[in-house]
């Protein structure tokens, strides 16, 4: 393991210490929102920021974990909302991981923290790739309102 996730492990670890106890806005037994994401979470950068071969990778794991769910390109399914919302666009590189292992589990999102750290952030990295795409509408909207 590099030490650049061995950074960010430290990182996610001194943010769980630092919302330790009830917090407002922390997540709670269910799982965790984009509006949950502690704040030393949200700003932590991916390892994998404009690496394309992470997008690729990211793109298998979306289609093996997330697809069935939040359709295969992303735009929502009959159980999950479409990941090319404007919602989704604006969540940091750290809320999006941040959510992908907590989950949330009242709304039907499962926790990936069984997938390593770098599957994650390889979604991430997709996830990211579909924002920048979705950024360059003329409107800056999605194509999809979000279900």
């Amino acid at each position: 393991m590099t030490s650049r996730f061995l950074s960010i492990r430290k990182l996610l670890a001194c943010a769980a210490m630092a919302i330790a106890g009830p917090t407002v806005g922390a997540p709670g037994p269910g799982g965790a929102t984009l509006e949950a994401v502690p704040a030393l979470s949200h700003i932590v950068m991916s390892p994998f920021s404009g690496d394309k071969n992470a997008v690729k990778a990211g793109k298998k794991l979306y289609a093996r974990y997330c697809g069935e769910c939040h359709g295969v390109d992303a735009q929502g399914g009959n159980r999950a909302p479409t990941l090319e919302s404007q919602r989704i666009q604006r969540a940091t590189d750290g809320d999006l991981f941040f959510v992908l292992t907590n989950g949330d589990l009242p709304s039907g999102m499962p926790s990936w923290s069984r997938l390593p750290d770098e599957r994650r952030w390889q979604l991430v990295a997709y996830l990211k790739q579909l924002n920048s795409q979705t950024s360059l509408l003329p409107s800056g909207d999605p194509p999809h309102e979000p279900r």
